[in-house]
């Protein structure tokens, strides 16, 4: 069978009652009668023991069987039906119609010899094609909607594997969701009146920027959100990702949500620090990222998008002249996304301050118990010095509290001393621990990547700890949920782990420049790539560091596999190429075009650059010699290949075929002199006419190059507008046409533009409607927020002044 489900895997009963419930349906009829096995004359199944106007036959069919037998048996089918209707062996006065469904394949000779012999025998009692519902037929009906109840029944549907799968990754993502809340308690959870203005924020608009100071918390305002979302519609999915995950989430979204039909559920996104975890660090390429996100959020009701940032790097990226500094003012701050968190009221405080507490004595023994109430006995009188303090931040007051055992004075003092200096208490903490367990810290701090695999870290570890009683479990179990905690951004991901808050990393900034030894230690025993990456990645002055340490340790490295371009690249420039043609060869063939020195290049842009610019011309010989059908595909298809990148490509491909050909022109292989000439040309003209395609057709583009145009609202100048805009676009595609390397023989005449008009149109008449109406959710929260109805009469002293150890009794 040419299908991709197995019906003649059913028996012979399960077949019929699977054809009898598939023509009931197709030919919309509101009943169908099915038999059970036995002489049947030729019948299967009919609407009507009297009158019927369709008579079934159903023949499962094994697929390894002759299929001239099987066009036999069919022939005696039509034989029995029609010697039924000569006969009038039922009485059957009314003209009916006969419907074969079979599990075999049928070629268009066969259906035609089945028609015309049924024909000669009964004429019309087989009307047209549509009454022979053979394999392929069954395939195509397999994937329309209105049978697909049918085929999953009888374990037949061919998306059904799909449909699996999809309840599998959705079952993941909701396991997913429950880890996403496993580190905040609800009970000991202050709604603040954010919490509601941003939730009808995201309710209204789907996409929402918090910002606050560190610690203030921005990360536990979004994990509230989602509760809420979760609370009040149970098909909602949590997940929290990263900027460079963006690609990831929008596969995941299209996949499993865009089609309501398969799933009408929401996926509730998080971005946490999505402009940098201790500093603005973002590039352009991560703009277009966030804004591939954005646009997909804009045009989609059942995705939710949280971002959250600190509100000095959200200053630092405004300040900035880059692209990130527009997208933030035009696109989160004038729709109203922004909300400031550091303006708690002074009673929010004292909620936030007495359930801080609550959830510390719960936790405790009875006579840690006694202990924490007496101290906080001590507080009374004293409250409004504590919740008006300048660095009253949740996560400083949950480590104060959490710490309270510290305490080597008078309580009160302890807090204040903490709050007026909150790096004290970690100088304590620190000086406390081991010097594994700092070393520890400090190699999770330069690991490029955070969360860290658990492995990796052990594994260093244990190669940088000169202490043969050292146990790394039993140092990380002491660490946990104080200075680290353990991670999983993927219900099938490996545990990670990760620093308890970001503050942490601050600290241990400034804190491993009073450990210079333990550095040295460190790096000169690293084990892995992604260690030196902190030194190299943003440093291109000591780039060529990075590549010779590449050329001289790349066996020591345990992640080694993950950096075959940086690798190709310190072979090209650092080494002899003679004494590595093997390796070269090898890692040509199997490169997939990533590049870890950054998120965003691609790595076959380095790679060839790196080629073009050798003085080697015996490398350049070999590289062109090597390129087969893989080798384009695997650089045309790898990750993070633009139409600028494929330009670089080409245009440095030119220039190696160029020089190869002036040293070689006289060898039969090299009879080509330029990119043009080689036999790989049109799969790289193809591509950048599918690139530039692709720039045309994403209704984000559009919003990079409308925002100057006008409209005034008139149905008769709209046309004009999108003609306006169109025209421009024409112009910038004949522009990147001619950047790097110069396309000759693309023509404007190529490309299709349909999409882009509509996305025009969509996006003038969106951009209208927004403007007239932009003052709307402004004008109207404050009357929509969350109130408590007892705020007006409760004090700081009547939230927090109760005994602690009242509330347990």
């Amino acid at each position: 069978m040419d299908i991709g489900i197995r019906a003649d895997g059913l028996s012979t009963d399960e077949f019929e009652q699977f054809a009898v419930e598939l023509v009931k349906k197709k030919f919309e009829k509101e009943k169908f009668h099915g038999f059970k096995e036995g002489r049947d004359d030729g019948i299967d199944g009919l609407d009507d023991i009297k009158n019927p106007s369709i008579v079934l036959q159903a023949k499962r069919w094994c697929d390894d069987k002759n299929k001239k037998t099987a066009v036999r048996i069919l022939k005696e089918e039509i034989d029995k039906i029609c010697i039924t209707k000569k006969k009038l062996k039922y009485n059957w006065t009314n003209p009916f119609s006969y419907v074969i469904v079979t599990s075999m394949g049928l070629l268009p000779s066969q259906l035609k010899e089945i028609r015309d012999y049924a024909d000669e025998k009964c004429v019309g009692l087989i009307p047209s094609d549509d009454y022979i519902i053979h394999a392929s037929v069954l395939n195509e009906l397999s994937n329309e909607s209105k049978y697909s109840d049918i085929f999953e029944n009888h374990g037949l549907l061919i998306k059904n594997i799909g449909k699996i799968l999809h309840n599998e990754k959705i079952k993941a993502l909701k396991y997913e969701s429950g880890d996403y809340f496993s580190d905040i308690d609800f009970d000991y959870f202050v709604e603040t009146k954010f919490l509601g203005e941003a939730y009808r924020i995201l309710q209204n608009e789907r996409i929402l920027l918090v910002h606050g100071p560190a610690g203030i918390g921005k990360s536990t305002t979004c994990k509230a959100l989602g509760n809420l979302f979760l609370n009040n519609n149970e098909d909602v999915e949590i997940i929290e990702r990263k900027v460079k995950n963006i690609d990831e989430i929008i596969d995941l979204f299209n996949r499993e949500y865009r089609d309501a039909s398969i799933y009408s559920g929401i996926l509730f996104v998080v971005l946490d620090d999505f402009l940098g975890k201790n500093s603005y660090d973002k590039e352009d390429e991560d703009l277009a990222e966030v804004q591939k996100l954005y646009s997909v959020v804009k045009n989609s009701e059942r995705l939710i998008l949280c971002l959250n940032s600190r509100t000095q790097i959200l200053q630092t990226a405004k300040e900035s002249e880059d692209e990130f500094q527009s997208f933030i003012d035009s696109k989160l701050k004038h729709r109203n996304f922004v909300l400031d968190l550091s303006k708690y009221s002074t009673l929010e405080k004292a909620y936030l301050l007495r359930k801080t507490f609550e959830k510390k004595i719960n936790e405790l023994e009875e006579g840690k118990k006694i202990e924490l109430s007496s101290n906080y006995s001590t507080l009374k009188g004293k409250w409004e010095s504590i919740v008006n303090h300048r660095s009253f931040y949740p996560r400083l007051i949950n480590f104060v509290v959490e710490n309270y055992d510290q305490s080597e004075e008078d309580f009160y003092d302890y807090i204040i001393s903490n709050l007026n200096r909150p790096n004290k208490l970690y100088d304590k903490l620190f000086a406390r621990l081991k010097d594994e367990e700092k070393y520890l810290l400090f190699v999770l701090y330069f690991f490029n990547e955070l969360p860290a695999k658990e492995k990796w870290l052990s594994n260093q570890l244990n190669k940088v700890v000169n202490n043969s009683a050292f146990n790394f479990t039993s140092s990380l179990n002491r660490l946990n949920e104080s200075w680290v905690h353990f991670v999983r951004l993927g219900f099938n991901d490996e545990d990670k782990i990760d620093f308890f808050n970001p503050s942490i990393v601050d600290y241990l900034k400034a804190k491993i420049q009073e450990y210079p030894m333990m550095e040295e230690n460190i790096f000169k025993n690293a084990i892995y790539i992604n260690l030196h990456l902190n030194k190299y990645i943003n440093n291109y002055r000591v780039r060529d560091d990075f590549f010779q340490k590449l050329l001289t340790s790349w066996d020591s490295f345990l992640d080694r596999e993950e950096y075959i371009g940086e690798r190709l690249v310190s072979l090209i420039k650092k080494s002899d190429y003679h004494d590595y043609t093997v390796e070269f060869s090898k890692h040509i063939i199997s490169y997939d075009g990533s590049w870890r020195l950054s998120d965003y290049d691609n790595g076959w842009e380095e790679v060839i650059q790196a080629i073009y610019f050798s003085e080697d011309k015996v490398l350049k010989k070999d590289f062109l010699q090597l390129l087969n059908d893989d080798i384009i595909e695997n650089i045309l298809e790898s990750r993070r290949l633009n139409s600028e990148s494929l330009d670089n490509i080409a245009e440095s491909m030119n220039e190696i075929i160029s020089d190869v050909w002036w040293e070689y022109s006289d060898e039969e292989d090299f009879d080509f002199s330029n990119l043009e000439e080689i036999s790989f040309y049109s799969n790289f003209r193809e591509k950048k006419i599918a690139l530039l395609q692709d720039y045309l057709d994403n209704d984000s583009s559009v919003e990079d190059y409308t925002s100057t145009y006008y409209w005034d609202g008139e149905e008769e100048t709209i046309n004009q507008e999108i003609r306006f805009v169109k025209e421009f676009f024409e112009k910038n595609v004949l522009e990147m046409l001619k950047n790097n390397y110069e396309w000759t023989d693309i023509k404007i005449s190529e490309f299709n533009f349909t999409s882009l008009e509509l996305n025009i149109e969509e996006y003038i008449r969106e951009t209208f409607e927004s403007e007239a109406h932009a003052d709307y959710y402004h004008d109207n929260w404050k009357e929509m927020r969350l109130e408590s109805k007892t705020a007006k009469t409760e004090t700081i002293n009547s939230i927090l002044d109760p005994e602690l150890l009242q509330i347990e009794s």
